[in-house]
């Protein structure tokens, strides 16, 4: 999936928003604008969905100029946690040639919430998997594997770090590929 930030697109119509989405391959973006008067700032941000124009998410924050690092941080909190949300919903909600394994890859994405360790790791190794087996060509199978397996490593809690490495570099070619 693409998510496109529409400082790309402004001063644009919307049918050529919906023409640059279907070239870049991306199904959302995110649009927003940024006003300020005096000590107050005031930021509206709204996602939406590419292929059918239709606004999925839209928020407003209002805040004073005081700290605007604090700012910064709490808008890109909220905005990454809707996101999350509705990135989520929205590609569950997607037709799908292979439901059982888009329920696989969810269900891995769930485990990845998780703290890691040894038991999760195995856990969502699994999962992606399983999902992989259903549709050997799901770009999101191999790539959320491929980070996993190379997660696994970076935390420690590989115990054939090497084969996971070259597992990993296998998929991302295979992802690429595609």
């Amino acid at each position: 999936m693409k998510l496109v930030l529409a400082r790309s697109l402004i001063g644009t119509s919307r049918s050529t928003r919906s023409r640059s989405a279907v070239s870049w391959a991306c199904v959302m973006w995110l649009e927003g604008s940024v006003q300020r008067s005096d000590n107050q700032v005031h930021v509206n941000a709204q996602l939406i969905d590419a292929e059918i124009d239709a606004h999925l998410w839209a928020e407003r924050f209002d805040s004073d100029m005081g700290d605007l690092f604090a700012l910064q941080n709490e808008i890109t909190s909220r905005i990454a946690n809707a996101l999350g949300v509705e990135l989520i919903a929205a590609e569950a909600a997607r037709p799908t040639e292979h439901p059982d394994a888009l329920d696989y890859i969810l269900r891995g994405r769930a485990a990845g919430l998780k703290p890691p360790s040894r038991e999760n790791f195995a856990e969502m190794i699994s999962l992606f998997e399983h999902a992989l087996a259903l549709d050997p060509q799901s770009f999101e199978g191999q790539s959320r594997l491929a980070n996993v397996l190379t997660n696994r490593v970076s935390n420690g809690t590989s115990d054939a770090a090497p084969d996971d490495l070259l597992c990993a570099e296998g998929l991302v070619d295979q992802a690429l590929a595609a």
